[in-house]
């Protein structure tokens, strides 16, 4: 039986764009995009309810963005389509895109897609490899002649991810819809309260930066701290924290990097178990830029993987939005090899940007499968580029 609700979501955000994309440049691009984001999800997603700026749970930060109608945000949308599309085109797609509508899990799944499109947008063979009831490894990549195990998570627990991603969408894009820029730190998480006192606080932060013509701090005590100013005075305005960069502290009595480690342990235990040459990709959302180089440096991680000799080496990515200079831009690129360490940064479209750091086994184990991935690394910005056909 069909979700009616579900596709009264559908109905209605259809309707909401055919009349608001009529007078936007991008808008008819946009509303295409809406039409095949649809067919792709369909009664998979699950929408809040009711209303537009429903009441808050994990995983509105995507439910939001399905509801502006602005060119920028028509352009991430016409982008997001196209990823569903090429998602859809490995083997194994649907339950990585059946579990996008799952609000505990759609961090997690989008971390999924995106190292499966960045594997399989430079042209090595993979399969999303799902199997009930057995822990096997989220992708399956052909390199050279052998089987690849590939596990991909999270430094942190779901509710962080979720949460806090949403946390960070809902404020960037009020900022941005509004023509300001902002940037600063989460101290932690928000909880459900704090989150409806910083949507408040954040609206009246833009509403008297756009009226007074001035930078005007917005601070949640203990949770956020941060600055907003019109987008046109951003260069004359000096500002104690990056404009459009924002670092959140997420709540673990352990260092990151030890938290890293037990993530090693704790996967190739179990997910990348099969003897097959396998790699982990865990991905770190809440560090600044300047941790995430950081961790160029940090060799003991190298002893976590040595001690697992089907292990090829773990890839730390960390993403990022690049407005106004929170990572610099580059037409290329830039890769940094330190012993058995890589560095790879770069600059993506939509104004995001990541910075990688791969480690390889300390004993030169199958090296080729650590090659091919950080092509897929380097390469992703021109093969993004390529898929959306846009610039």
């Amino acid at each position: 039986m069909a979700d009616t609700g579900n596709n009264d979501y559908w109905d209605q955000l259809l309707q909401f764009h055919e009349k608001a994309s009529k007078n936007i440049p991008n808008g008819e691009s946009g509303l295409l995009a809406i039409k095949t984001i649809r067919r792709i999800l369909g009664q998979k997603w699950k929408p809040p309810k009711p209303g537009i700026w429903a009441e808050y749970r994990p995983g509105m930060g995507m439910h939001t963005r399905f509801w502006v109608a602005y060119a920028p945000n028509y352009r991430w949308l016409i982008h997001f389509a196209r990823k569903l599309e090429a998602v859809t085109r490995i083997p194994g797609y649907e339950h990585v895109i059946d579990r996008l509508g799952i609000s505990e899990q759609y961090a997690a799944v989008l971390g999924e897609m995106d190292f499966g499109l960045k594997v399989s947008l430079s042209g090595i063979s993979c399969n999303y490899d799902f199997r009930r009831g057995q822990p096997t490894p989220d992708l399956v990549a052909i390199v050279g002649n052998e089987k690849v195990d590939i596990e991909i998570s999270s430094m942190n627990r779901s509710y962080e991810d979720t949460a806090g991603m949403d946390s960070l969408s809902w404020v960037s894009m009020a900022v941005i819809q509004a023509k300001c820029i902002s940037g600063g730190i989460w101290g932690k998480v928000p909880t459900k309260a704090e989150f409806e006192n910083i949507k408040k606080k954040v609206l009246a932060g833009i509403e008297e930066a756009k009226t007074r013509r001035k930078l005007v701090e917005v601070n949640e005590p203990g949770v956020l701290l941060c600055n907003i100013i019109p987008e046109d005075l951003v260069n004359q305005t000096p500002s104690p924290w990056p404009w459009g960069s924002f670092a959140m502290r997420t709540r673990s009595s352990v260092s990151k990097k030890d938290r890293l480690a037990r993530k090693i342990s704790e996967k190739a235990k179990r997910q990348l178990s099969r003897g097959n040459p396998s790699v982990l990709v865990v991905h770190d959302r809440f560090s600044s830029p300047d941790e995430a180089r950081a961790f160029l440096n940090d060799k003991e991680i190298e002893l976590s993987i040595g001690a697992f000799s089907n292990l090829a080496g773990v890839i730390l990515v960390c993403p990022f939005n690049t407005f106004y200079g929170a990572v610099q831009h580059s037409a290329l690129p830039q890769v940094v090899t330190k012993e058995n360490r890589t560095l790879v940064e770069y600059s993506l479209p939509d104004y995001e940007a990541e910075i990688c750091t791969i480690w390889s086994h300390p004993w030169k184990r199958h090296v080729p499968v650590v090659e091919a991935l950080v092509r897929c690394l380097t390469n992703f910005p021109r093969n993004l580029v390529e898929l959306y056909g846009d610039q």
